[in-house]
């Protein structure tokens, strides 16, 4: 089941908070910022667009930042671990990009994979982050030089 919005639901006592809509197409991936106390959420979608959401009763039924549109769906999202402004978005069409969410606006982006990035983690004290992509390769990158430091290649099965 695919749709355009995601419901919030409470873990500990399962109940509806909300239902959020904010895209224009298919959701394809979200990621909750790993600070406790900043209870963020980020989307992507096939409208090209990442939208920030804030997880509480009062304004978490809209976006609180839209970034778009890229030139195509979203299909993966990771936060920085040590900056709860930086969101890594990887797109269908294989780009990887260092998104500022206090600006609203694309800081980096990463050149490599020739199809989706499907998987995208960072290194907890290195300026480091790994994607992995649906062309079956993995990537290293330093994200302060934009270089790819080292690849994978045929990394077959199924992407994670």
């Amino acid at each position: 089941f695919w749709s355009n919005k995601f419901l919030v639901m409470v873990i500990l006592a399962p109940q509806k908070l909300g239902e959020c809509v904010g895209h224009a197409g298919i959701i394809r991936t979200v990621a909750l910022c790993p600070n406790p106390s900043t209870p963020l959420l980020a989307s992507g979608a096939d409208d090209q667009h990442v939208n920030l959401w804030r997880i509480d009763r009062q304004s978490m039924y809209r976006p609180i930042v839209s970034i778009g549109p890229q030139r195509s769906a979203i299909s993966s999202l990771s936060f920085h671990p040590g900056d709860d402004s930086a969101l890594f978005s990887g797109s269908c069409g294989g780009s990887l990009k260092l998104l500022d969410l206090k600006e609203g606006r694309l800081v980096r982006s990463f050149r490599g994979h020739l199809s989706a990035v499907t998987f995208i983690d960072h290194h907890p004290s290195c300026d480091i982050v790994a994607s992995g992509s649906n062309d079956t390769t993995i990537k290293i990158w330093d994200f302060r030089t934009r270089n790819c430091i080292q690849t994978f290649k045929e990394h077959t099965g199924r992407s994670v």
